[in-house]
């Protein structure tokens, strides 16, 4: 009777020993299914594969239509300041006072301001002009024209002023303050120091219906109070009183008037709303 063994049967030839192959078909089986298994983990690694490189792709283009997109943004930008610099002016001022004994004194001013009509209509800031004895006004092409004040605003601090020209000029495009947002991006123009010309900065509307009370530019420094201003963090300096603060279609929301001296980029600007009765006069 032959008895079973788990040892592997041989069969001894030439001095070496070999062993038969025994088949395990349970083994076998279980083979089977661990190679089934490891080919579906294949598998499914190679799609989450595809899938987060296809994903890759799509954040790419993405990032790509973004790119684009903060291109034509800034080209849109350009655009709006080689626009609006053709309406804007720099204003130089003169005014003589005399004190003891009849001496003489003579301080010069600076400001910006806006092209509101091809006739040659300007719109500024009152403190800008105010006591002058003679305006200068530079336009794009560097010309120096002579202008007087037609109307003023003291409690808005804004001035409507004249130049005499048979040039046709160029006018800005008048927004609607009253649509105005926070948080919407706005570039400012203007005579900085009465030495950069056309300066341009950018920023966004901080803030709305702001009220301040300003220096007046009078010897005595006499207060102003102004309402309802636009509070920008756009660049404002010396020298921008008067120029235009522009919304991303190219249009004139406000005039800029204030800074804050006690902090860094906060600047107001007068509503343009609040000029319509200027503007309205003029037609």
């Amino acid at each position: 009777m032959e008895q079973s063994s788990d040892k592997p049967i041989t069969e001894k030839r030439k001095g070496f020993y070999r062993p038969k192959i025994r088949i395990n078909w349970k083994k076998v089986r279980l083979a089977v299914l661990g190679l089934i298994f490891v080919a579906a983990i294949s598998g499914a690694s190679s799609y989450l594969t595809i899938a987060v490189l296809k994903s890759q792709g799509d954040l790419a283009n993405k990032t790509t239509q973004v790119s684009n997109y903060t291109i034509s943004s800034d080209t849109d930008l350009v655009n709006i300041v080689n626009k609006i610099s053709k309406s804007v002016v720099n204003i130089s001022t003169r005014t003589v006072t005399y004190g003891w004994f009849g001496r003489q004194s003579v301080s010069e001013g600076a400001g910006t301001g806006i092209i509101i009509s091809s006739d040659g209509y300007i719109l500024t800031n009152n403190h800008v002009v105010s006591d002058s004895d003679s305006i200068t006004v530079t336009i794009s092409s560097d010309d120096e024209l002579t202008a007087t004040v037609v109307k003023t605003d003291s409690s808005k601090d804004l001035a409507l002023i004249k130049v005499s020209t048979e040039t046709q000029l160029t006018a800005v495009k008048i927004g609607d303050s009253d649509s105005v947002k926070v948080g919407e991006t706005v570039i400012a123009v203007g005579n900085v120091m009465g030495r950069y010309t056309d300066s341009v900065t950018k920023g966004i509307i901080s803030g709305l219906g702001r009220p301040i009370v300003a220096s007046g530019s009078t010897l005595y420094g006499d207060l102003e109070e102004l309402e309802d201003l636009i509070q920008t963090d756009a660049a404002i300096n010396s020298g921008n009183s008067g120029g235009p603060l522009v919304n991303m279609k190219g249009e004139v929301i406000g005039i800029n008037t204030a800074i804050d001296g006690t902090a860094q980029n906060i600047g107001f600007a007068v509503p343009i709303n609040q000029a319509s009765e200027l503007i309205g006069s003029i037609k």
